[in-house]
This record gives C-alpha cells, sequence and structure tokens, in this order.
C-alpha cells in the first residue's frame, strides 16, 4: 500500500498504477501516472506499506521529466 500526502488527491494509491513493488528485492517503483500527479518542484511525503508489515517514509520531487527520491 502507498500513503502519500498529496499528489492527485486521494491519500492512498492504486496498487498496479501508481506503485509496482518488488517484494523480492524489498524495492517499489512510483509509475509514470503517480510521477505525472506530482506537481513539479513540489515534495510529496510517502510512507510504503509492505506485506511483512514493514513500512519506509520517503519523499518524492518531480522536476519537469526527472523524479528524486529519499528515504
Amino acid at each position: 500500500m502507498l500513503e502519500c500526502g498529496s499528489a492527485g488527491g486521494a491519500t492512498f494509491k492504486e496498487y498496479g498504477v501508481a506503485f509496482d513493488p518488488d517484494y523480492e528485492n524489498g524495492d517499489f517503483k512510483l509509475t509514470k501516472t503517480f510521477l505525472d500527479a506530482i506537481t513539479d518542484g513540489a515534495a510529496v511525503n510517502l510512507t510504503i506499506h509492505f506485506r511483512s508489515g514493514k513500512t519506509v517514509a520517503c519523499t518524492a520531487t518531480k522536476d519537469g521529466t526527472a523524479a528524486t527520491g529519499t528515504a
């Protein structure tokens, strides 16, 4: 589950539409659909909820066609 502060309205984003998890490697990818909903230059606070119960807090920022993130 992906919980975010301000990217396109809804707090919880849809699996496979906004993000794609890689459970084997404990990783995830934000999709173009999700990144297109972020306002350029605005930081979006995210909390990633994995099936294991682990959560990871991070921030994503988009600048034009590039996106950066920190955890």
